[in-house]
């Protein structure tokens, strides 16, 4: 009941993070439709859009991963938390367990835990992600 109770207050805390772009005060609005969201490619098969917060630290982005893009198994540095907005998200734990997360899905991923993100073919994959320090990738052998 608790880990329900914390992915619903995680889900709305990414949720008002949407609203809130880079560097805006609280007090200002931002409005971005999603055909100008600033994408950037941050390698190859993976785009992101910053949301609020500076990329160094407690950050958000919308992240745009290609269909059938794999990232291998690896770690973070820090949690990483992700609500899925369209595609689907196959996490693969350290134990083998392949669970696959579709619209509204929510995931939450400790920092030093090895999984593998992967989207399914078909359909490009769209994510919120949250993290409350930089973003990195470890790649686990």
């Amino acid at each position: 009941m608790k880990a329900n109770k914390v992915a619903v207050q995680s889900a709305a805390l990414l949720a008002v993070g949407v609203a809130i772009a880079i560097g805006s005060a609280m007090s200002d609005e931002v409005l971005t439709p999603a055909k100008s969201m600033p994408f950037k490619k941050v390698m190859p098969g993976v785009e992101k859009a910053g949301l609020w917060g500076s990329p160094a630290g407690e950050h958000a982005s919308l992240t745009r991963m290609a269909a059938g893009f794999k990232a291998g198994k690896h770690t973070h540095k820090h949690e990483v938390r992700m609500l899925v907005v369209e595609g689907t998200i196959i996490h693969t734990d350290a134990k083998g367990a392949v669970t696959e997360l579709t619209k509204g899905a929510y995931r939450m991923v400790p920092g030093g835990i090895e999984h593998d993100t992967a989207c399914a073919a078909g359909q490009d994959c769209l994510f919120v992600e949250s993290l409350p320090g930089a973003f990195d990738l470890k790649a686990v052998k």
